[in-house]
């Protein structure tokens, strides 16, 4: 289990609704030459990944980056690099990716219960986990990864051996395909989020534990999977189909299988935001708890720390989720 783990927080990112967003618009655009491009980056992770193992080896007493910042550069640089640029990723990634949670939940399944409703109340379920300590976090970060992964595995074997239209849409596939160059550019925000792994490990020494094989691991999973998903897409929709909007991957579900694939992108889409929302706010309190322990002069433990800057993350997201709602219902009563 102790493997499990890591894996589940280096993948969190991979398939929650933006990154999907950006894949398959991505596609649209760019067809076969996007593809090729997704191997680029994940070469590349992959040598970031000999980085980090290289840095912690060198540095046994590292468990975040925090500390090693903060010892080459000094303490201002070491708050401004890691925690507050984190913050704010983790805060503006959680209100979309909650909000696009809030509206599938509606729209695929539950049409009666408000979006506002459930993205809250997903919302003050993550901080109930965050609150009860960080084996509950893991344990769920590990079913709502699994979910999300274990849905885009049914529905890329359904796309390859069952859907009737893939054989008609793969005769429109050109080699070279380019709609607009800004798209192909999102590949480099894909596979990201890996460094998650070495969420709450207590020393990341080469002698004793290393985070390199998860990470790998990770980004091999999430590499091979996109890649077949991709095929799958291009297999079965038409690019200008995906090209633009912002539900790609349920545009490919729905043509994969019209009865079950809606269902099973839905439950992509909501569990692959849980695991998203809750595997950035996690990360981000264990560094800041980390991080003030360490550098504020109060006699607080990391543990209390943690658990206060969890809190005023979600009051910060429930905030602008609210006004977000608040201004979605004014430009549709105008």
């Amino acid at each position: 289990m102790s493997t499990i783990f890591p894996l589940a927080f280096a993948v969190s990112l991979f398939f929650s609704p933006d990154f999907l967003t950006f894949f398959g618009n991505g596609l649209g655009n760019g067809g076969i030459l996007f593809i090729a491009l997704i191997i680029i980056v994940f070469a590349f992770h992959i040598y970031t990944v000999k980085t980090y193992s290289y840095i912690y080896s060198c540095n046994n007493k590292l468990n975040n980056e925090y500390l090693f910042i903060r010892d080459s550069l000094g303490n201002i640089t070491g708050y401004i690099f890691p925690f507050l640029t984190k913050i704010t990723v983790t805060v503006c990634l959680a209100v979309g990716i909650l909000a696009t949670a809030g509206y599938a939940f509606n729209e695929l399944f539950i049409r009666w219960f408000p979006n506002m409703g459930f993205t809250l109340a997903a919302l003050g379920f993550l901080l109930f986990i965050g609150l009860a300590g960080r084996r509950v976090v893991r344990v769920f970060q590990v079913i709502f990864s699994g979910i999300s992964f274990s849905g885009i595995i049914i529905l890329s074997v359904m796309g390859l051996f069952i859907s009737e239209g893939s054989l008609h849409a793969v005769l429109n596939i050109h080699p070279i395909q380019i709609q607009d160059m800004s798209f192909l550019f999102a590949c480099f925000v894909l596979l990201m989020g890996f460094e998650m792994a070495k969420f709450d490990q207590e020393g990341v020494r080469a002698g004793n534990y290393s985070l390199k094989g998860p990470m790998i691991s990770a980004l091999t999973a999430g590499f091979l999977l996109l890649l077949i998903w991709g095929v799958v897409t291009l297999m079965n929709v038409s690019p200008e189909r995906i090209s633009g909007t912002s539900i790609p991957h349920l545009i490919t579900a729905r043509t994969v299988n019209s009865n079950y694939g809606r269902e099973i992108m839905g439950m992509v889409i909501i569990f692959g935001s849980l695991g998203a929302v809750n595997a950035l706010a996690a990360y981000v309190s264990f560094i800041a708890g980390e991080m003030f322990s360490k550098e504020l002069p109060f006699n607080v433990n990391r543990g209390r720390y943690r658990i206060a800057i969890l809190s005023v993350i979600v009051l910060i997201i429930a905030g602008l989720l609210a006004l977000a709602f608040m201004g979605f219902a004014g430009l549709i009563s105008v």
